[in-house]
């Protein structure tokens, strides 16, 4: 299920209703800005036996050496701002160091130094001890820290789980828990469980048809990056005018107003779960206007994320029953109920209004409730049919049977979380924890798209690998598409500490051929002017800051569908040149870049210049090869 905006259309009395879902890890994900996260990361590997496992079939891979690449991926995209540790678990916990650590080039050469040398030789999985001795680790000087934890073992899930609850009522939103299962003997319950109770998001990899989950690691990542909640606003158009019922009298003449008016509810949208579900509801006064949104616009205004707009086209249907109006009334009566009480006021129109659309669609509220009565039944007073009908129901009950019957119901009730997918149940010890688990507030349990991974040449790793891991264990991989010269797995591997790359040459003549020729050059030449102009030292080689702009533009216009694979990777090297020459320079010099590129592509797709009268780029002569 993903974000969406369903109307329904406008009913006998010209009201139409729309319904919006919104999960903001799906829809605002490119908001994140990782280099906001100050916090600190702890990875926690399962190194257990089983982790030697090949995936699939005999000649697949090893689980431990995905593992191994998975994670060096995930280390060249740590935000330079964050402090991080490395936690390996099996039957025994060893971390890479006593404390997470600042982002530093010495840090990171030393993390991916240690991936390289993890193996699978930890034998069973505790994952309680694993749980404890990690959030022991954690800083006492951060205000953030995020547990992402992997594992491929068939484990039971209530000891952890009741763990990481107890840690998240403790610390609040200080901290929260990740979680990656690998295959099919993952309880599901315990991945869905830890996520819910730990205030994360959690995934679970079928290694059938995805054997290489190096871009599943990295998407659990990202949503370690996520702000703890989302602000936005929402606009379905600028035909429609948003109003209020405590000031806006319904069913009055609007043919001479500037907008459709509609309702929205709440009026006010509150902050968003991350990960969970939040459906705004909005009812829209057509009448006989027979205007109707056709998208709706959710503008972000998180702090500490980018502030972006997106779109939702609105999907029609056609509800007989009018469902869809009774909820956004129920929930536009209710949002007002709490509106009246906050102000303190209940004015005339407000209760005329309320009676109206509660009366016009049934529903109950402060202001209207409604009375059965049986048409064959002979006339009485209210107070009379009230009375009748409690009697009926008490009539011939004791209250001793009632008692009993309360008792039976509580005695039924044994299960830690019911919103929980009944994932495990709770003996009597721990029956008062299940009671309070329903005060939690758990985070929607969210499906990860599926998305097509390229395989891996275990040979670009060497430099990382252990020397005593066997050939038998590579496995050869498909050739990369001969649009992408530059393969994730060759950027992680030539990527310096500092998130610049320092590509080969071979690799240089492959990326160059998607500008114009002579484009390095010239935005080379385009650096050194706007460097020595702001005489500004930035201590790196130029050759390498174009180098790795035009790699990162590269990944950006052609490799968008594996976007979850490099996005961290490449928003660290972009910080970094940023850093180096400013980011005012930096999109000067992707101002070029881009207008190369589509020159190039153009004069391929085409067989011309493509620049007569500005062409395709929008300029007279393109930037690089003045054509």
């Amino acid at each position: 299920m993903k974000s969406q905006a369903i109307l329904c259309q406008p009913d006998d009395a010209g009201m139409a209703a729309m319904m919006v879902s919104v999960r903001p890890n799906d829809l605002f994900r490119n908001a994140i800005v990782p280099q906001a996260f100050s916090g600190e990361i702890l990875f926690l590997l399962d190194r257990s036996g089983s982790m030697h496992e090949r995936i699939g079939e005999f000649n697949g891979p090893r689980k431990i050496n995905v593992l191994r690449e998975a994670m060096l991926l995930v280390i060249s995209g740590l935000p330079k701002t964050c402090s991080f540790n490395i936690v390996s678990w099996g039957s025994e916990t060893w971390a890479l160091w006593e404390q997470s650590r600042k982002h530093s080039p010495d840090n990171i050469k030393e993390a991916k130094e240690y991936i390289s040398q993890i193996d699978a030789n930890f034998e069973g999985t505790d994952l309680l001890r694993a749980f404890k001795s990690t959030v022991q680790r954690r800083r006492g000087d951060t205000d953030s820290t995020q547990i992402v934890f992997l594992t491929d073992g068939e484990l039971d899930p209530y000891e952890p789980m009741k763990f990481v609850w107890k840690t998240r009522q403790e610390l609040q939103n200080k901290i929260r828990f990740f979680a990656l299962g690998i295959g099919d003997n993952v309880p599901h319950s315990l991945i869905e469980s830890i996520a819910k109770l730990g205030g994360g998001f959690g995934d679970i990899v079928d290694t059938t048809r995805n054997p290489r989950w190096h871009n599943r690691l990295n998407r659990l990542f990202k949503s370690s990056l996520e702000p703890d909640s989302w602000d936005c606003d929402i606009d379905i158009g600028h035909e429609f005018e948003r109003h209020s019922l405590m000031g806006f009298r319904l069913n009055r003449d609007t043919s001479d107003s500037h907008g459709v008016p509609y309702f929205q509810a709440p009026h006010a949208i509150s902050a968003l779960h991350p990960f969970k579900f939040t459906t705004i509801f909005f009812l829209i006064e057509v009448k006989d206007r027979g205007v109707l949104p056709s998208e709706v616009i959710i503008t972000t205004s998180t702090h500490g994320a980018k502030k972006k707009k997106y779109k939702l086209p609105v999907k029609h249907t056609t509800c007989r029953d009018r469902t869809m109006h009774r909820l956004a009334v129920k929930a536009t009566l209710m949002d007002l109920e709490g509106l009246v009480k906050r102000k303190s006021s209940n004015s005339p129109l407000v209760e005329e209004n309320a009676e109206t659309i509660g009366i016009r669609y049934s529903i109950t509220s402060k202001w209207t409730s409604f009375v059965a009565v049986p048409e064959d039944q002979p006339t009485t007073t209210t107070e009379g049919s009230v009375l009748e009908h409690y009697r009926a129901i008490y009539d011939g009950v004791g209250f001793d049977e009632l008692l009993m019957t309360a008792d039976s119901d509580n005695s039924e009730n044994g299960s830690l979380c019911e919103d929980l997918y009944d994932c495990v149940s709770i003996t009597d010890p721990l029956l008062e924890i299940g009671q309070n688990l329903k005060s939690v507030d758990y985070g929607s349990w969210p499906e990860s798209p599926t998305q097509r991974v390229w395989g891996i040449d275990h040979g670009e790793f060497d430099g990382y690998l252990p020397e005593s891991q066997n050939k038998e264990d590579s496995v050869t991989s498909p050739s990369p598409r001969s649009f992408d010269p530059l393969n994730w797995e060759l950027a992680v591997e030539y990527q310096n500490v500092e998130g610049l790359f320092k590509l080969p040459e071979s690799a240089k003549g492959l990326l160059h051929l998607h500008f114009c020729p002579n484009t390095s050059l010239a935005v080379g030449e385009k650096l050194e002017e706007l460097l020595h102009i702001q005489v500004k030292d930035q201590g790196v080689s130029k050759a390498v800051l174009v180098d790795t702009i035009m790699t990162i533009m590269c990944y950006q216009t052609h490799l968008v569908l594996e976007e979850d694979i490099w996005d961290l990777m490449m928003e660290r090297a972009r910080d970094a040149v940023a850093e180096a020459i400013g980011q005012d320079n930096l999109e000067h010099l992707e101002d070029i870049l881009t207008a190369s590129m589509m020159h190039k592509h153009y004069r391929a797709a085409t067989g011309t210049n493509g620049n007569e009268g500005g062409g395709c780029t929008g300029r007279t002569t393109c930037p690089a090869c003045d054509i």
